[in-house]
């Protein structure tokens, strides 16, 4: 009996090792794919994305489809910001995936607005393709990384390894190369937001039997929580910033000590945002709602700065006085009524 189990526990090891997909050694993200690439393959792969990437990257984006992946988590990220932004001066409302990805606009500045939005935006490509691995049969993604010298290790797709692959995804993507002060700085908030990522994990446990007589174990792993909580805790890093010198060290202002590799950091003030900066991208305020009794962001006298507000009452008509005549019809007639007031800047 146990010579018959054991043959039959070998077949299936055979049988399904064959079918995994081969991995590729240590699972890095150079040395996964080495086969041709062709011409037009390229530029698809590399369209409105960064221009640094190696041969090695440019394969790996075609094979892994991960040009997709990242575009849509940089403009899931672009929405968190404009919904968390949305009652401010500046609204993230003039950014898309082109001036993230080319560092067009706000994003060539060092102020605390590009700081969140790089952060936010390293930490949903971290995000997103952690997700896509932990469902990667069904989404093409079959080699999400692996840590191991061994090609059919069963514990090289567990979660840890995703979130580690999605890491090494994000900094290839959103990290520039150079080492300039900019960049460094691009580098540093592109890290907080990662780590961002990391201390939002949730611990999920549950309690399991072992063998038919066995004891109750319990069994906790992590897994994603929902993006807002993401977006909600760098929203917080953001409101406590820090201005650094711009210097390889990055250094505060307040204390000359180096900031966390958990903080957000900026190097220049931010314009008030008030009136259009061409040169920035950002549109001002005039038009934008506000709210006349509020004092906080949202509230006219600042969101217009100074300049006051216009007031506009939409009119509406409205059915009133209806009746039921018969088994089956409504008579109504129609009411003016103020259905809405509006205020915006001027």
């Amino acid at each position: 009996m146990r010579l018959l189990y054991g043959t039959v526990m070998l077949l299936f090891l055979v049988v399904f090792t064959e079918s995994r997909p081969e991995d590729s050694g240590n699972g890095s993200l150079s040395n996964v794919y080495k086969s041709g690439m062709s011409k037009d393959a390229e530029q698809n792969c590399t369209a409105g994305i960064h221009k640094w990437f190696t041969k090695d990257d440019l394969q790996l984006c075609y094979l892994y489809k991960l040009k997709g992946i990242v575009e849509k988590a940089v403009s899931m990220a672009l929405k968190h910001c404009q919904r968390l932004f949305r009652d401010r001066r500046w609204n993230c409302s003039e950014l898309n995936t082109t001036k993230v990805f080319q560092h067009q606009g706000i994003m060539k500045k060092g102020i605390r607005e590009s700081a969140f939005v790089y952060a936010i935006t390293s930490a949903a490509v971290a995000y997103d393709v952690t997700k896509h691995c932990n469902s990667y049969v069904s989404n093409g993604m079959y080699k999400c990384g692996c840590n191991t010298g061994n090609s059919h290790s069963w514990t090289c797709y567990d979660f840890d390894m995703y979130l580690k692959y999605g890491e090494e995804v994000s900094r290839r993507y959103m990290d520039p190369p150079k080492h300039d002060e900019l960049s460094l700085l691009i580098q540093h908030n592109n890290e907080a937001g990662r780590q961002a990522l990391k201390g939002s994990l949730q611990r999920v446990c549950t309690y399991k039997q072992f063998g038919y007589f066995g004891n109750f174990r319990e069994i906790c792993w992590r897994k994603l929580p929902s993006f807002n909580r993401v977006a909600g805790d760098l929203l917080k890093k953001f409101e406590r910033s820090w201005r650094v010198r711009a210097n390889r060290t990055l250094e505060r202002y307040s204390d000359k000590r180096r900031p966390s590799r958990t903080d957000l950091v900026y190097t220049d003030h931010s314009p008030s945002f008030c009136r259009p900066e061409p040169s920035l991208g950002t549109a001002g305020t005039r038009g934008r709602l506000c709210k006349k009794n509020a004092y906080g962001s949202e509230g006219c006298k600042r969101l217009c700065c100074g300049r006051g507000f216009s007031t506009s009452i939409r009119l509406k008509g409205k059915k009133c006085e209806c009746e039921l005549k018969g088994c089956c019809k409504l008579y109504c007639k129609f009411c003016d009524k103020n259905e809405s007031i509006e205020d915006r800047c001027i």
